[in-house]
């Protein structure tokens, strides 16, 4: 069976489709809508880590520095997609993307950033499927200009996680939650409200990732409580605002 990037075909059918829910549920008996062309990434999580302060310092200012030289690296390098911090002052810190072929690598990239090197940021990482072409915008833009300077933009992080009435069980009722989630998806980004969604595949914690291109978190909520597997309790979504370069999304 063919497979992309480790993944067998058959996961990609059952997954690709926006399904946010536990590899499990993901029969593949419902027939997806047409789709975009979908690509294998790696979100890197970045939190508080063990030796986080507020305070600046020469030390602390040293490390962002280098951070932030590393993230251009990266970029530059064609490995890292898109990157940003959340701005909620909560233990969620920034995000990294990365376009590489394992996890593994993915893994190594985000263990030798130096922020988290030096345990001021501490990195947790899911393979993450969603739209082609995430950073490509900008990537173009770089390639055509070394020096462009990137306007920033806030969009909505919302990270799907298993609900109080999460279930491994398959049933006509799941399987039509399944089918309504599916399609108030593809209603959200025809409405150019949802900007990328997409189901992570290591069958951990998070089950999916959302991003919203609207103002507010509070519209964000509206939209994500507004999913029949939210409303079931079968996923909860938690929100955070994270900035990014304008051209992020594809």
């Amino acid at each position: 069976m063919m497979k992309l990037r480790g993944y067998t075909a058959k996961a990609l059918i059952s997954l690709i489709a926006f399904l946010l829910v536990a590899p499990s549920l993901a029969t593949g008996q419902e027939k997806a809508p047409a789709m975009p062309e979908m690509a294998t990434y790696f979100l890197a999580l970045l939190s508080r880590g063990p030796r986080s302060t507020t305070e600046q310092t020469p030390e602390t200012q040293r490390i962002q520095a280098e951070h932030m030289k590393n993230i251009q690296q990266m970029a530059a390098d064609g490995k890292l997609v898109a990157a940003g911090p959340i701005v909620d002052g909560g233990a969620l810190r920034g995000i990294f993307i990365f376009a590489v072929s394992s996890l593994e690598e993915a893994k190594a990239l985000a263990n030798a950033d130096p922020a988290v090197k030096a345990g001021r940021l501490a990195a947790e990482v899911h393979p993450w499927m969603s739209q082609k072409g995430i950073g490509a915008k900008n990537a173009a833009a770089v390639k055509a200009n070394p020096q462009h300077n990137f306007e920033m933009t806030t969009y909505q992080l919302g990270l799907a996680r298993p609900g109080p009435k999460a279930t491994a069980e398959s049933t006509p009722e799941t399987q039509k939650l399944r089918s309504e989630h599916l399609a108030n998806i593809f209603k959200m980004i025809a409405s150019g409200k949802l900007g990328l969604a997409g189901p992570c595949m290591d069958g951990g914690s998070l089950n999916g990732v959302f991003v919203f291109q609207v103002g507010s978190i509070e519209e964000a909520k509206a939209l994500a409580d507004s999913d029949p597997l939210v409303k079931a309790g079968i996923l909860v979504v938690e929100l955070h605002p994270w900035m990014a370069a304008k051209g992020t999304l594809p």
